[in-house]
């Protein structure tokens, strides 16, 4: 999977799969500084990933602030030849004042062995 560089960030596509819907999110941020995966909420409720009454809302802390997640399974996402099935992402607003469609997380690039190859810009296995 190639990595194109955007105003000094890396971005990757995505695809997530849930209850046979797939989308595919072109503004994923490569961020090997997020302990999780981070996806929008508008973008997990096309796949019928709803909120539920028993959700544990959680604040996370990363350098640009306190943000407000849910946790929530995901039956596919894929990055290339990377692909994760069960895996538990973060749903949120959002809101940076950027194009951004989610963050991909430390968590999904260590359970999926991915390689970033800065020289080729690309995240293989």
């Amino acid at each position: 999977m190639k990595i194109e560089v955007r105003d000094g960030l890396p971005y990757v596509s995505a695809k997530l799969t849930h209850l046979g819907k797939t989308i595919t999110l072109n503004n994923v941020v490569v961020d090997t500084g997020s302990a999780s995966t981070l996806f929008r909420t508008d973008d997990l409720l096309q796949l019928g990933i709803l909120f539920a009454s028993d959700d544990v809302v959680e604040q996370v802390r990363g350098i640009g602030g306190v943000e407000t997640v849910v946790a929530k399974r995901i039956e596919t996402i894929s990055l290339g030849g990377l692909l994760l099935t069960d895996f538990i992402v973060d749903m949120s607003a959002m809101n940076y004042g950027f194009v951004i469609d989610g963050l991909l997380g430390f968590d999904f690039l260590q359970q999926a062995g991915a390689v970033i190859d800065l020289a080729a810009m690309e995240i293989r296995a």
